[in-house]
């Protein structure tokens, strides 16, 4: 064996030394919660050309445990080019290991995740991380983590005011010392700062809630906030900002461990397929994962010049940037990708096994990489979704086009909207975690919105392309609200819509079914004047009550709203609605119900199979949080929506709700009646309210009540059971035990000696 390897070998082995060290103490720590006792672990030091590692841990209290791990490993290539193919080998497997103790288990600890990225801006909301502001978390709930401010970092996250402030709290740690340093806030609402605050170190309180002041006032609204500390320097001058994260919000990024296949199919096909490459940087890694691919019939063009030092394959093409590179093409299909990334070495037979005639595009899951072997955040994508991909281009890599459509289309990304395309649920492409993400241009979305000439409007908010259409006309939008008695309930949600709409012209259709309170009584006697109120007094049937309510109404927009909800906004809450509900090939809007307790998220959209046959997406997740790759945070398409708040036009009612589901699922099925027609649903996540559930008919917690939903269930399986298996916005290697975006426990990326390990 070489020398060089055995040096790279000791280093790798310290690595794995100091991961087990950190398992040991965090599976200590789980077994010794009581203890109050501060441990701290040694601290690792490894130098080494381009190598640096320096990892500790602690026990900060019997609730927490803490890691960092600041860790960079590259190899010069030409250290890399003195060891033997054996030698490589030894080191792959022990990086492997590496990969599978500490890489996945400090992903399960979460907090350490923000310092993986050298870039100075880190968005903490991508990691469902907000600062600890004015309130103290609960441990059953939340997890509470102190983290370095570090020099040259700056913290950002979204922050939602819904009262006029002139001063934010924000929960900071010196670590028992005097800090001389200073700390910066900003607030930003879009583009422009709008007040700034400052921090004199020597002041802050230790663990407490830390009072910034601000320059001006803010005003109800939504802002994106800045923290950071130009003078740190995690020696003398360390504060450290305590950040809060929900458990269920994971991003998907806990155990997952990419491999190929173990059943790869036997090439069937024998399409060719063409790649063409944009030389940036790494162009040899990108050529060698294209001469692994299993399928061999693929020809290479390169974007650009020929370089001396790297070894192409003896039929690449070589075309100029500035020549017409799609006349060169003589695939049948074609693929353009950067330099920077790779390809999976079953990439083309995948999708050589999806190619038909009727397909015009197609596109795969993807991850994320740092070195070979070393890969996460997989991005576990929906089938084609029409306003998702408006909003962000989420399709993004890999992503294959017909040749001869290609030809003839000047823009891909707004004209391939209207031809068939098809998605692969598996991880055929890495890309590279240091290159620049590039924003899904505004003028794209605004293109595709113009050219459907339905009067679309695209905006920039915190690089995603918020969709807007405005109204045709003035429609008069009914708003069907069923209710029994619990007047405060029914009070609070008619006075919001009152208090806080602009949209006249509408009409609140009360459906009451059976009330007795003589103080319910006397609220439907106030509310004569501007509600219309319909007795139904039956046994409780939900769609019952609905269909009644929409037979009553005369409004050709249709709003089913529960008696618990209650209005956020904003004030154009309704417009918003109904320029997406009167759009001929959209049939359910829906928006963001948050649990008044804790502002956390109820409903954002139902997904089909988990828990049984339907639950919630992204249940727990914080407000602020941009959700499963930003997927809160943009239009986005689901199979169903919630009746608690849904709109949709009069003349797509139909037969409405099915009253054979009197109580639970007739929301779901209605939604995937219209969905099999070929419309779609949305969601809006600019549109917000309360949903205080359950308060008006309390939870399924009888034996007679659960029969019932066991019932109703089984029709949904016996009408709905191909749906249930496969929801067509979400995705097949995702949980559907919980609505976190985990990744399930059956798919192939699922890593499961992490489960091992975190359970032993």
């Amino acid at each position: 064996m070489s020398r060089q390897f055995w040096k790279k070998l000791n280093i790798l082995k310290n690595i794995n030394k100091l991961s087990d060290l950190l398992v040991s103490k965090y599976i200590d720590f789980q077994k010794n919660k009581s203890s109050q006792t501060c441990q701290v672990c040694e601290t690792w030091q490894v130098f080494w050309p381009n190598i640096y590692l320096k990892s500790y841990s602690r026990v900060l209290s019997n609730d927490y445990f803490y890691c960092e791990i600041l860790k960079t490993m590259q190899y010069s290539k030409l250290h890399q080019q003195t060891l033997s193919p054996f030698e490589k080998l030894l080191l792959k497997s022990e990086r492997r290991a590496w990969q599978s103790k500490s890489s996945q288990f400090l992903n399960h600890i979460i907090a350490p995740a923000v310092f993986v990225s050298d870039k100075p801006l880190i968005e903490l909301y991508h990691y469902g991380l907000t600062p600890v502001m004015n309130s103290v978390a609960t441990v059953e709930q939340n997890m509470e983590v102190p983290v370095p401010i570090l020099n040259g970092k700056i913290f950002q996250w979204h922050l939602n005011i819904k009262k006029p402030t002139t001063e934010i709290l924000i929960k900071l740690g010196t670590g028992n010392r005097i800090n001389h340093c200073q700390l910066l806030l900003e607030i930003n609402d879009q583009d422009s700062l709008v007040a700034t605050a400052k921090l004199d170190g020597t002041k802050v309180q230790d663990n407490q809630n830390n009072k910034f002041v601000l320059d001006k006032p803010l005003t109800a609204n939504h802002y994106t906030c800045q923290l950071k500390s130009p003078d740190t320097d995690n020696g003398a001058n360390t504060l450290f900002l305590w950040l809060e994260a929900k458990f269920e919000n994971k991003q998907g990024l806990a155990n997952y461990c990419y491999r190929l296949p173990a059943d790869l199919p036997i090439p069937t096909k024998s399409t060719l397929i063409t790649i063409i490459i944009q030389v940036e940087d790494h162009l040899q890694a990108c050529l060698d994962s294209i001469i692994k691919q299993i399928y061999p019939h693929w020809e290479l063009i390169i974007n650009g010049e020929k370089s001396d030092n790297i070894n192409y394959p003896a039929t690449t093409k070589f075309i100029p940037k500035s020549a017409d590179i799609l006349k060169a093409i003589t695939g049948e299909y074609v693929i353009i990708m950067p330099s920077n990334d790779l390809l999976t070495e079953d990439a083309l037979l995948e999708v050589s096994e999806w190619l038909n005639d009727d397909v015009d595009m197609l596109y795969s899951d993807e991850d994320r990489f740092d070195t070979e072997d070393l890969f996460d955040e997989p991005y576990f994508k929906p089938d084609y979704s029409v306003e998702m991909q408006r909003s962000q281009s989420y399709t993004g890599q890999l992503g294959v086009y017909k040749t001869k459509l290609l030809q003839h289309l000047q823009d891909v990304a707004s004209q391939f909207s209207g031809h068939h395309i098809q998605h692969i649920p598996k991880v055929l492409y890495h890309r590279r975690r240091q290159t620049v993400a590039i924003d899904y241009p505004l003028q794209t979305t605004q293109a595709i919105l113009d050219s459907e000439a339905h009067g679309g409007i695209a905006k920039k908010i915190n690089n995603n392309n918020i969709i807007t259409y405005p109204i045709t006309g003035q429609p008069l939008v009914s708003i069907i609200i069923p209710t029994k008695d619990k007047p405060d309930i029914l009070s609070r949600c008619i006075n919001s819509i009152h208090h806080i709409t602009s949209y006249l012209n509408l009409e609140i259709i009360i459906v009451d079914n059976g009330s007795i309170e003589e103080e319910t009584l006397q609220l439907f006697e106030k509310y004569k004047t501007n509600c219309k109120i319909f007795s139904c007094d039956t046994p409780f049937n939900f769609s019952k009550l609905v269909n009644y309510g929409v037979q009553k109404s005369q409004g050709e927009i249709i709003l089913l709203l529960n008696n618990d909800t209650e209005v956020i906004g904003p004030v154009d809450w309704l417009q918003e609605m109904i320029g997406f509900a009167q759009h001929p090939e959209i049939a359910a809007v829906g928006c963001k119900l948050l649990y008044p307790q804790d502002n956390t998220v109820q409903h954002a959209g139902l997904i089909c199979g988990i828990g049984g046959v339907v639950n919630h997406s992204h249940k727990h997740f914080p407000t602020e949080s941009a959700g499963y790759f930003n997927r809160l945070a943009i239009v986005s398409n689901y199979s169903a929506i919630t009746g608690a708040c849904l709109m949709i036009k009069r003349n797509l009612w139909g037969a409405g709700f099915d009253e054979n589901l009197s109580i639970a699922f007739n929301d779901v099925d209605f939604c995937l009646r219209l969905l099999h027609k070929g419309l779609r649903h949305v969601v809006l996540p600019q549109v917000t309210l309360y949903h205080h559930e359950s308060q008006s008919r309390g939870l399924e917690n009888t034996s007679a009540k659960q029969a019932r939903l066991q019932q109703e269930e089984d029709y949904m399986r016996q009408r709905w059971g191909t749906i249930l298996q496969n929801d067509p916005f979400y995705n097949p290697n995702l949980t559907k035990a919980d609505e976190d975006f985990t990744i399930s426990q059956d798919s192939i990326y699922y890593c499961h000696d992490y489960e091992k390990l975190l359970c032993d």
